[in-house]
């Protein structure tokens, strides 16, 4: 199972037991029981920050991805509407 269906599953999973969850805490959870599962009595505060740290960074880089997306969206709108005016103006010149 990927580490996405395991955030997904796990939010699901949280939320028909009425536990709403967004996906970074979906993710640390899973993650916290995984952790706790491997290493029994032997999980620590430092195994806690750093599953913290890395679904931070998971985060901050599907937040940049998804930023360079929407600006690649908005300039093609602006391209667009930039080409619609340049060829109205031509239509109302002919």
């Amino acid at each position: 199972m990927t580490n996405k269906e395991k955030t997904d599953y796990t939010r699901i999973g949280l939320g028909l037991c009425d536990i709403l969850v967004n996906n970074m805490t979906a993710e640390v959870i899973w993650r916290t029981i995984e952790g706790i599962q491997k290493k029994k009595g032997k999980f620590s505060i430092r195994d806690a920050v750093d599953i913290k740290v890395l679904v931070e960074k998971s985060l901050d880089a599907l937040t940049s991805t998804n930023t360079q997306t929407l600006e690649f969206i908005k300039t093609r709108i602006k391209a667009r509407e930039l080409s619609q005016k340049i060829k109205d103006n031509y239509t109302k010149i002919k």
